[in-house]
């Protein structure tokens, strides 16, 4: 019978590791997924910054073309 009850509690403990690695699993995926999005904002912060840098070179060209013509 205390064999039993020993088996009993061995997997009570195993259920509660397993839940706690679940547990933890789903954590790090939230956090990888917030990482997923930061790098996705960064990327599109330095699209529009790139686009203004191709816009203002745009501009010099023109003002350029204009005090040459």
């Amino acid at each position: 019978m205390l064999a039993l009850v020993a088996c009993v509690l061995a997997v009570e403990a195993l259920v509660a590791a397993l839940v706690s690695l679940v547990a933890a699993a789903v954590s790090e995926a939230a956090a990888a997924d917030s990482l997923a999005a930061a790098l996705v904002s960064l990327v599109e912060a330095a699209e529009a910054e790139l686009l203004a840098f191709v816009a203002l070179v745009a501009a010099d060209v023109a003002l350029f073309e204009a005090l040459v013509a």
